[in-house]
């Protein structure tokens, strides 16, 4: 490899660098094919991506199959990890305190067997335990590009989206104290006194929560390329590529007893930005 070559490598890698770092948070639309090499995009772009990813790369020269247009209909990816089955979860702790309350509020600690309500209150316990700062993080993203190069000018026209989520739990020590002391009690009264101190009418107050933090990115635009020649023989290229960016955050937090992960973008959980 040329010095030459190597100089515009090192650039280009650099600037690929620069960007991914700047768009960290929320993260940027990738094509799949960026995506599948670790967000090279600015560095790799060809004409159908290079609206989005790089314009300037429009202008550059290409394979003779990618001279007349480049279109991307669509490209989609998307990635997720929840090792501890996040969502799962809070389904499983809901079903635990239906069951619960079901018992407490008919419990009578003068004629009734307190086991049952005190192996719920265990069970609680340990799986709101478990649930305690697990996470589920989830990203997706989808575009659209159409992009006619050359090397007078080039022309092209995006729209994509992304969509970055992540799923929390965060649970309070006071609910796992109170748990625990009906667990750990030692007579059907002292199991009723527990129970008083954690609930209202037979509905258990716990504080613990699950969280939903989200940010969605949507843009479209109109990008423009074109190469000069150098007075040495070398030639470099310039693009730009305005466009509408809208930003959308979401925050939703809720008792994990009425924790509901389809409502995240209610409207009063959002922010709207553009």
């Amino acid at each position: 490899m040329t010095g030459h070559r190597l100089t515009k490598l090192s650039v280009a890698i650099g600037l690929s660098i620069a960007t991914s770092s700047t768009l960290a948070s929320p993260q940027s639309f990738m094509s799949a094919r960026s995506f599948a090499m670790g967000g090279t995009g600015v560095a790799v772009a060809t004409p159908s991506t290079a609206p989005s990813d790089n314009p300037a790369m429009m202008a550059a020269d290409h394979h003779s199959w990618h001279d007349d247009f480049g279109l991307m209909l669509p490209s989609v990816n998307v990635r997720a990890a929840d090792e501890e089955e996040t969502v799962d979860q809070v389904d499983d702790i809901q079903d635990v305190i239906t069951d619960l309350e079901s018992l407490v509020s008919g419990f009578d600690p003068n004629t009734d067997n307190p086991d049952t309500i005190q192996a719920g209150a265990a069970d609680l316990s340990n799986r709101l335990t478990e649930f305690d700062r697990d996470t589920m993080r989830a990203n997706a993203g989808l575009g659209l590009a159409l992009a006619v190069p050359g090397q007078s000018l080039s022309v092209g026209v995006f729209t994509n989206g992304n969509l970055t989520a992540t799923v929390r739990g965060d649970v309070s020590d006071q609910d796992i104290t109170a748990l625990d002391n009906i667990a750990n009690a030692a007579t059907a009264q002292d199991v009723q006194d527990a129970v008083d101190q954690i609930s209202t009418n037979g509905t258990l107050d716990l504080t613990s929560q699950g969280q939903i933090l989200a940010s969605a990115v949507g843009e479209v635009g109109i990008s423009f390329a074109r190469s000069f020649e150098l007075q040495n023989g070398n030639s470099f290229q310039l693009g730009l590529s305005p466009k509408y960016v809208e930003l959308r955050t979401f925050q939703y937090t809720e008792a994990v007893s009425g924790f509901e992960d389809d409502e995240f973008d209610d409207d009063q959980y959002q922010t709207e930005k553009g």
